[in-house]
């Protein structure tokens, strides 16, 4: 007994408690939260008609990786306890699995349904005879019909549904579900609030979830300009310890952000880090370092999205058709599939995959409209620069490949003017960039 002890003793000395980071964290429920009016304005009136007729509600959120999906998720979840509506966040097997859904209720595990013989106690447990556990829906409706209130379910990163892998039984529990959801068959009002990349709606197709049966979905944009600043000004003030008028440092941050959250997020970790270094001093060195590692958190962050799943070559093929087109323009699925192949042997891997692959990367998003664009912002610009940059010493590689995207972008409403062919070709390659950056399009027809 006593050498126990000691073994005890012994892990209790080994075990140490976690040295403290402090950092600003760029997931999960957001410190400061500003904007997306209209995206809560519609989760409420999804949640009070779904109260009010007793029925259910399914809301998809949509968005590339950075856009502020999670915090939203948090924020619905906050404003869900004052309306006394209960948020339950699962996980997307929790569909078809018991184990996963009834974990995500942090309830007891009393669900198993007396078949035949024995005693049945509160919930169907028994204690003798045969058991069999509930199924997903059915434990669904037994914990509606305890929680005696109107249910949020989230489920964040739902993109996972697409190459998720079910049992025939689990395929049909899961379908069944998301029918009983939809079509208000639970004891109480459920809103599943669903939060994933572009191609979530693909993951709810297979589960038989049409988009008619989807109440409403929405593309996560950037914030508005009063948001961002709102955002970066309580970071600055409140949690960055800054003294003084943080308005410059505001506006200069507001600006390199492009009030995408992801980057936002970046600028101002780098400013708690340099104005706890000053000790809060607001100084133009230190937000001249924090606009450029703030600026290299941001390619870093494109490189991470473009991953080695996008070749070398398809990057600089993608911006190659960025800088000839206009630079926001909204291409069509179709006419991406007419260009890449285009272009077959300027491209590290087989055109059969490649939208798809940029697509399912998100570096390139659809806008629900059936258009396609970039959708993370100054992305466009970061392609634009790596193709120019990386070919400005083989210009005859180059100038080989615009010839090839002029040819096929005939097939497609773009065409390539003189002018804009002898920009990409020449060394006014900055002037390029700089009309890109300050938001002015260049001319597509002569």
């Amino acid at each position: 007994m006593e050498s126990f002890r000691r073994i005890l003793r012994g892990r209790r000395r080994s075990v140490r408690a976690p040295r403290f980071i402090e950092r600003v964290d760029d997931r999960g429920a957001a410190k400061y939260f500003h904007g997306r009016t209209r995206e809560l304005a519609i989760f409420e009136s999804l949640c009070h008609s779904a109260m009010n007729t007793g029925g259910g509600a399914v809301f998809v959120i949509l968005g590339p990786p950075g856009a502020g999906k999670t915090a939203l998720l948090h924020e619905c979840a906050r404003q869900s306890q004052q309306w006394d509506r209960r948020a339950v966040r699962i996980r997307h097997d929790a569909l078809w699995d018991s184990d996963s859904l009834h974990n995500s209720f942090r309830r007891p595990r009393w669900y198993t349904r007396l078949e035949e013989g024995g005693f049945a106690g509160p919930g169907g447990w028994g204690i003798s005879g045969r058991l069999r556990k509930m199924s997903a829906p059915d434990l669904l409706q037994y914990h509606i019909r305890k929680s005696k209130q109107c249910v949020l379910l989230i489920l964040d990163e739902a993109q996972t549904l697409v190459r998720a892998q079910q049992s025939p039984v689990e395929h049909t529990s899961a379908v069944k579900m998301l029918d009983d959801i939809h079509n208000g068959k639970m004891d109480e009002p459920v809103v599943l609030l669903a939060a994933g990349l572009g191609h979530t709606l693909e993951g709810l197709e297979r589960l038989e979830l049409s988009r008619s049966g989807i109440d409403d979905t929405i593309n996560l944009a950037c914030l508005d300009p009063e948001s961002t600043k709102s955002v970066i000004s309580d970071w600055l003030g409140k949690e960055c310890g800054a003294k003084g008028d943080v308005a410059y440092w505001v506006d200069m941050i507001a600006q390199q952000s492009d009030g995408w959250p992801q980057h936002i997020s970046a600028y101002v970790q780098r400013a708690f880090k340099q104005l706890k270094d000053d000790k809060g001093c607001l100084t133009d060195d230190g937000l001249a370092r924090v606009l450029q590692k703030g600026y290299q958190d941001k390619m870093t962050f494109y490189n991470s999205r473009l991953g080695q799943k996008v070749g070398s070559r398809e990057r600089q093929l993608l911006g190659l058709l960025i800088a000839c087109c206009d630079w926001n323009a909204e291409w069509t699925k179709k006419e991406l599939e007419s260009v890449f192949p285009a272009l077959k042997q300027a491209l590290t891997y087989s055109t059969e995959d490649t939208v798809d692959r940029m697509i399912r990367r998100e570096v390139i998003g659809g806008n629900g409209r059936g258009g396609y664009g970039i959708p993370i912002p100054s992305m466009d610009r970061f392609l634009v620069g790596h193709a120019l940059e990386l070919n400005r010493e083989n210009s005859a590689w180059l100038r080989e490949l615009v010839i090839e995207v002029v040819s096929a972008l005939k097939e497609t409403k773009y065409s390539l003017s003189p002018e804009r062919e002898r920009l990409i070709l020449s060394d006014r390659q900055g002037d390029l960039l700089a009309a890109m950056t300050s938001g002015r399009s260049l001319p597509n027809t002569p």
